[in-house]
């Protein structure tokens, strides 16, 4: 079958499968809340549905064919202060993830609550433009999450980044010579206090770039709030 439909395997005991070369889709919920441990896509993939692998408890690694032809990862809605529904929603022991150059679009909340997630990084000649809002975000900043090292060395097409896309980042790195679209929220996390929900600037943030653009971004709007601006070669 060329497809894997909507909800097909939702909320059962699936513990693995191998995927034909010529899957085209996976819908909508079609693998959430399985037991899979494991699963590698094929490079004939174009869609992945909304919440496809949402609420994988035992999700622990995620392949990618070479030569992907997939350019979306689904984001989700917002449910007071989560975004829930995004196609790797609340996969709590996925701890890294190389994504396809073929990528261009991260939706909002497409990893929220995978708490576990430590490094996330691209193929070379990634085609990668846009992240949403929370698209690596999780419930606050006391849920167990340690720093993302997040890096798009290899996306030299980003152009925008959306609010409060991470719940901890430890290392950004952008080889943009031009800086990325972002706002006064893209790198601010929250957290509660007594309550009531607070902001606050990533602490401790590096951001790697190109050498030679050093001072664009350390005079850029809201770049420029980073305390920690770096060469990307010093990026280890």
């Amino acid at each position: 079958a060329s497809d894997v439909y909507k909800r097909q395997f939702y909320w059962s005991g699936l513990m693995g499968i191998d995927l034909p070369n010529n899957l085209i889709q996976i819908g909508e919920k079609a693998f959430e809340n399985t037991k899979l441990e494991s699963i590698y896509l094929p490079n004939s993939l174009m869609t992945l549905g909304a919440g496809a692998f949402a609420e994988n408890s035992n999700l622990e690694t995620v392949s990618f064919a070479k030569g992907s032809k997939l350019s979306t990862i689904i984001g989700g809605k917002l449910n007071n202060n989560s975004i829930e529904g995004g196609t790797f929603y609340k996969c709590p022991i996925l701890k890294e993830i190389t994504l396809p150059a073929s990528v261009s679009y991260i939706g909002e909340g497409a990893f929220f609550g995978c708490s576990s997630l430590r490094k996330v990084s691209f193929e070379e000649n990634s085609m990668l433009s846009y992240i949403g809002d929370r698209a690596f975000g999780a419930y606050g900043a006391n849920d167990g999450n340690l720093p993302i090292i997040f890096n798009a060395s290899t996306c030299s097409k980003l152009l925008s980044l959306s609010s409060y896309l991470f719940c901890r980042v430890g290392a950004f790195v952008c080889c943009s010579e031009v800086p990325p679209q972002i706002n006064s929220k893209t790198f601010v996390f929250l957290y509660y206090d007594s309550g009531q929900r607070e902001r606050k600037l990533q602490p401790g943030m590096k951001l790697y770039v190109p050498a030679n653009s050093l001072e664009t971004y350390r005079n850029a709007d809201y770049w420029k709030e980073i305390g920690i601006i770096l060469p990307i070669e010093e990026y280890k």
